[in-house]
């Protein structure tokens, strides 16, 4: 977007976002995040400047930001965003919003492994989510989070019905984005499960969904091919294991994904020492 560009576009931009967001949170590119970027720099300007009539947008579009810290944002950057909005949205009644943005706590705290907080965030996030008139699609990020929260307390039988449950969501809503990152969770819970045929099946469902997208999100390709040659790997299909060891480290960004591709890297030396 254009610094030329006046208050009433960049409000219209704002809308398709959100919407665009609401619709299939999943569905991330690079080019959407700039759009964000540049909006977010517009409010921002703005109260800079003292315009004290765009704070619902300025606090909109810092939570839009924040609940996609996964692509040049870190996680603590994304909760700062989020503090500096809450005291916006809860002054000009923004509740979607202010769920949203509890719901990036919630992620952020439980990558970080605080659980107890991320229990209190989700429980915030559901009382929030229970006053909205529109449920969107937040729903299925919802029984996400409850899902990936059973995982790391050990119930895998109370995360199964998570995901399952918010998989259907995402059916129903053709989502087709978010249906890509819950299928991704079944494929890693059934994983530890060591059901390793049930494992593949959900992450080869995903990676055919998201080699059909017009933008192909890297980081979550080199995750998939680094999951499938790790499970590959376990199963004794050294063969298979290599090949996908080998398109991670294609997908898998030499400085961001330093840790995964070191991953992906040993797998292949395992997977050369079976094959013999």
């Amino acid at each position: 977007m254009k610094a030329t560009t006046s208050i009433s576009e960049a409000r219209a931009e704002l809308t398709r976002l959100r919407d665009e967001a609401r619709a299939d949170y999943g569905r991330v590119s690079e080019g959407f995040v700039a759009r964000i970027d540049a909006s977010l720099a517009i409010f921002e300007d703005a109260h800079a400047e003292g315009n004290r009539g765009l704070e619902p947008e300025l606090a909109m579009a810092l939570v839009l930001r924040a609940r996609y810290h996964g692509v040049g944002l870190s996680g603590h950057e994304a909760m700062a965003l989020v503090e500096r909005a809450r005291p916006l949205l809860e002054a000009h009644g923004l509740y979607e919003d202010l769920m949203l943005g509890t719901l990036v706590d919630a992620d952020v705290q439980l990558e970080v492994g605080d659980l107890d907080a991320a229990l209190v965030s989700a429980e915030r996030a559901e009382a929030l989510y229970s006053r909205l008139p529109s449920q969107g699609s937040a729903e299925a990020s919802l029984l996400v989070l409850r899902g990936r929260l059973a995982r790391r307390r050990g119930d895998r039988g109370a995360a199964l019905k998570y995901f399952e449950r918010a998989r259907a969501c995402c059916i129903e809503r053709g989502a087709r984005g978010t249906l890509m990152r819950v299928t991704l969770n079944l494929g890693v819970l059934h994983y530890e499960r060591r059901e390793l045929r049930r494992a593949i099946g959900y992450h080869e469902q995903v990676l055919a969904l998201a080699l059909e997208e017009r933008e192909p999100q890297r980081k979550l390709l080199g995750n998939l091919r680094l999951n499938l040659g790790l499970i590959q790997l376990d199963s004794e299909g050294f063969e298979e294991a290599a090949r996908h060891f080998e398109d991670a480290l294609e997908w898998l960004e030499p400085g961001s994904d330093a840790y995964m591709r070191l991953r992906a890297r040993l797998g292949f030396g395992k997977a050369m020492v079976g094959l013999g």
